[in-house]
């Protein structure tokens, strides 16, 4: 059975935020009681915790982006696979991604990221002037 939605789905919003972030903008697809999972870090929980590492992470990496590839959703369950595009000096890296969203009243309920790491932090280490960044990544988990 399809449902009428309201709102502009989860993955069309997610797609939007991303496409030019601000941490405010993302703030804008979470529950207030959200947790948010990935490889490198503790569990964020909250709301204002996610965008305070939002921020962290958009001043780490100017420029950092998003491309949504597809999505497949089932009820409050959506799969978002993903670009992430991440700008280093003269080149930009891209880091597949897909994300498992359990959503609550149209809004990012639990959010589980799936990438590998590894290509970030060996792009970071290998370059000095990107050392700092990966300082700020690396204390914020």
């Amino acid at each position: 059975m399809i449902q009428a939605q309201t709102t502009p789905h989860i993955a069309e919003r997610f797609e939007r935020a991303w496409q030019q972030p601000t941490a405010a903008a993302l703030g804008e697809l979470l529950h207030a009681d959200c947790t948010l999972y990935q490889p490198h870090k503790a569990a964020i929980k909250g709301k204002q915790a996610a965008i305070r590492e939002f921020e962290r992470l958009l001043s780490a990496f100017p420029g950092f982006s998003g491309e949504v590839e597809r999505s497949l959703s089932s009820g409050d369950l959506v799969f978002i696979e993903w670009k992430m595009k991440i700008p280093l000096g003269k080149k930009t890296i891209s880091i597949r991604a897909i994300d498992r969203i359990i959503t609550r009243d149209s809004m990012i309920y639990e959010r589980r990221a799936f990438f590998n790491t590894g290509l970030l932090i060996r792009r970071l280490a290998a370059n000095p002037r990107y050392w700092p960044a990966l300082v700020r990544l690396k204390r914020s988990g």
